[in-house]
């Protein structure tokens, strides 16, 4: 009788996983370069999600504020603002951030509203990037990563992924492997 019901629990959860809607959203990816701070855009967003078409948003610059989480990318046109259901999008540092250039789709996350292109389509696929002179210190970046899932629905967020560059986790590394090799020694 134990098995069984135990058997029946997980089918009830299993069927619960997989009808489970996919989420969809947009996910920023922010890495350091030579003196630069990278953004790459990627992902869709569900128009049914937002509280609806809510005005224009100038051609702005490209723009980077971690302290009130604010990103603007993509090429420098106007667009579509959507109202959403956010108090404010979730900061990633307490920099002030800086003025960029960028190309692609143009996607701002703007206190509570998300900008997206003129005539987009719900679901469509979005990419853009954006280049800001500086390092994640002098802008004000904290690595991590920061997720705001839209209040009006469970399926929709925007994750900011703010990454170490590379080649700090290499020198790292290469410093442990150092440490490890003079301790093998003595």
């Amino acid at each position: 009788m134990g098995r069984t019901r135990t058997l029946l629990i997980l089918l009830a959860v299993a069927s619960t996983a997989i009808t489970e809607p996919a989420k969809a959203g947009l996910i920023f990816d922010v890495t350091e370069g030579a003196g630069t701070v990278e953004v790459t855009l990627s992902g869709s967003i569900d128009l049914g999600a937002t509280l609806g078409f809510g005005g224009t948003a100038s051609n702005t610059s490209s723009v980077i504020r971690p302290h009130v989480g604010v990103l603007t990318l993509g090429a420098p046109v106007a667009s579509a603002i959507y109202d959403l259901s956010v108090s404010a999008w979730m900061p990633f540092g307490p920099g002030n951030g800086t003025v960029g250039t960028g190309s692609g789709d143009r996607v701002a996350l703007l206190a509570s509203v998300l900008a997206l292109p003129f005539g987009y389509s719900s679901g469509a696929s979005l990419s853009a990037t954006g280049s800001y002179l500086g390092t994640f210190d002098s802008l004000g970046l904290t690595p991590g990563t920061y997720i705001t899932t839209f209040e009006n629905s469970s399926s929709d967020s925007v994750t900011v992924n703010v990454v170490p560059e590379p080649s700090w986790w290499a020198l790292l590394f290469t410093g442990l492997g150092a440490s490890v090799a003079v301790l093998r020694k003595r």
